[in-house]
């Protein structure tokens, strides 16, 4: 597996010679990060999430909305990194 980023705020993770098995990708609307998730969200791929979120939270946006619209599978895995999400932006207020 691979990261594959176009340093604007897009991440993915693949397998060698296959379709993208998550994009993560950040915007941000004023002072709120919107990181949207499509794909597998899976023990493979959740540190991608992690990451995402902890480069918005630091920043110490007025808000973190995670999109889970074009998440087509979500393992335990993704749900610790949800919960991770939640943590990471309760301690950074």
């Amino acid at each position: 597996m691979s990261l594959i980023g176009d340093g604007n705020g897009e991440q993915s993770a693949n397998n060698k010679g296959s379709a993208p098995l998550l994009s993560v990708t950040t915007v941000r609307h004023n002072d709120v990060f919107v990181v949207s998730v499509t794909g597998s969200l899976d023990a493979l791929t959740a540190p991608h999430l992690d990451a995402a979120v902890h480069n918005a939270v630091a920043t110490r946006p007025g808000g973190l909305i995670v999109d889970l619209t074009d998440t087509d599978f979500l393992a335990s895995a993704g749900m610790s990194a949800l919960i991770n999400a939640q943590h990471a932006a309760e301690e950074h207020g």
